[in-house]
């Protein structure tokens, strides 16, 4: 018997119209992604790598409801995301969640961080006041901070801290699916390691999926089971990451290996 993929994405296709300017300029449409099709297992994780502007975030954008494509279907744990995204935040906000690329913006700074995890628990899982003290203090330390910082403001913490309370603030309803959209490439290269060891501890002990979006290939071969290539709004290869980065099929896999920076001997 053949599992239902935790993420499945058939055909899905993102157009942004002509734009038209004050000055009368022109500014072409977009299409930003084409008949993109994947699939991701339960617990596992795809990583997605390309250039900017090859349609990495629209795609981690869609996964999530903050987009609407413009055809194809996703299917989240069986479940279609426009239904769900139809059912209200609740239904989605407890399936699939975001991690953001900056953790400083992406954290309200007029709310301290008892208060932005607060939300999700009582919002979207509907948590009383009695029961969320505890889950607030288990988050915080699922994510190795002190349950003393939850009365701190996001600017009291460092970028990779800050991080750690996005990726809390994603496992607080409960969701099974996080769609992590460059979640290290704002900290330095030690934090970074730290987040990911983090990220795959989380993985193990909450049976979580991820969607990694990355154009760090490195990043990606450390953390993803599968690969996904895109350029231009198409993927272009998949694989494993050992097979794809030693011996990659397609011509611009090859010239993307080719460009990451070496020291010359």
């Amino acid at each position: 018997m053949t599992m239902q993929p935790a993420v499945e994405i058939r055909d899905l296709e993102k157009a942004y119209p002509a734009r038209f300017s004050l000055f009368g300029q022109t500014r072409p449409a977009v299409h930003a992604l084409k008949r993109v099709s994947m699939a991701v297992p339960a617990g596992r994780t795809l990583g997605i790598v390309g250039e900017s502007g090859c349609g990495k975030t629209t795609l981690a954008r869609c996964l999530v409801g903050l987009i609407r494509p413009s055809g194809g279907a996703i299917q989240v744990e069986g479940r279609p995301i426009a239904e769900l995204a139809a059912a209200g935040p609740k239904a989605l906000g407890t399936t699939v969640q975001y991690v953001f690329q900056d953790p400083l913006s992406s954290l309200n700074p007029r709310k301290t961080i008892r208060q932005i995890l607060s939300a999700p628990l009582r919002f979207l899982v509907g948590m009383g006041a009695g029961d969320r003290e505890a889950r607030l203090v288990e988050l915080m330390r699922s994510v190795d901070l002190e349950p003393t910082f939850l009365d701190r403001y996001p600017h009291e913490f460092s970028g990779g801290q800050a991080q750690r309370v996005g990726i809390a603030r994603a496992l607080a309803a409960g969701a099974r699916i996080i769609v992590l959209d460059e979640p290290v490439s704002a900290l330095d290269v030690s934090v970074q390691v730290q987040v990911l060891r983090l990220l795959v501890d989380l993985k193990r002990r909450h049976g979580l999926t991820y969607v990694f979006i990355s154009h760090d290939l490195a990043v990606v071969e450390a953390i993803a089971d599968e690969v996904a290539v895109m350029q231009a709004g198409e993927v272009v290869e998949t694989g494993p990451p050992v097979r794809l980065f030693q011996a990659p099929d397609h011509p611009y896999t090859r010239r993307l290996i080719a460009s990451v920076p070496t020291l010359a001997s």
